[in-house]
């Protein structure tokens, strides 16, 4: 996705946050977009993966209600969007200018046809699961994208779901690690009902 759309999708997953914890995730969500270095292993599960990992693993310890967790969650998160956009997966068969024209149209996609995201029932008991729980959860959700009929349809449903499950579970976590009761109204419909994490 572009950096347009990191901040829409981005937005989306997270209505109900602080202004201050909002700002930081939707620009941590364009940070690798900015950051030129970031180009040089590129935006793609076998280039970004470990990375993404050790970030995750490191807030799931340290994480703390405020602007730089949420600032380097939304650094993870772009990846994790990225991860389940066709473009920046192993097998889109499209050079360079066709893949920046699909992100075009990606976004038209979303501005124009999309405001609803897929919100996953999983389980928690009510609190944040680890890091390695929620890195088997995305390993899973990507090889079930990667069998789909690639298109927006699939790379908008799983990023939302999959983007989602990680705000809201990471959210929880720094609260925990903030000393803070869990209070979230992200989605009412965020119930333990599914084991997949």
């Amino acid at each position: 996705m572009n950096k347009y759309g990191h901040v829409t999708v981005t937005k989306r997953l997270t209505p109900k946050l602080k202004k201050r914890h909002d700002f930081a995730l939707r620009l941590g969500s364009i940070m690798p977009d900015i950051l030129l270095h970031t180009y040089i292993k590129g935006h793609t599960w076998d280039s970004s993966y470990n990375k993404v990992s050790r970030r995750l693993q490191r807030l799931e310890r340290h994480g703390r209600m405020n602007c730089f967790s949420f600032l380097s969650l939304g650094y993870a998160l772009h990846y994790i969007e990225d991860y389940f956009t066709f473009p920046h997966n192993s097998w889109y068969p499209e050079p360079m200018s066709e893949h920046v024209l699909y992100e075009i149209k990606f976004m038209n996609y979303i501005r124009e046809n999309k405001n609803d995201i897929n919100k996953p029932l999983i389980s928690n008991n009510g609190r944040g699961v680890s890091a390695d729980r929620m890195l088997d959860y995305l390993i899973t959700n990507h090889k079930q994208y990667a069998a789909n009929e690639q298109g927006f349809d699939n790379d908008y449903s799983f990023i939302t779901s999959v983007g989602y499950a990680f705000v809201t579970n990471y959210v929880k976590l720094f609260m925990i690690n903030s000393g803070k009761d869990i209070v979230i109204d992200m989605n009412e419909d965020y119930v333990a009902l599914n084991s997949n994490i």
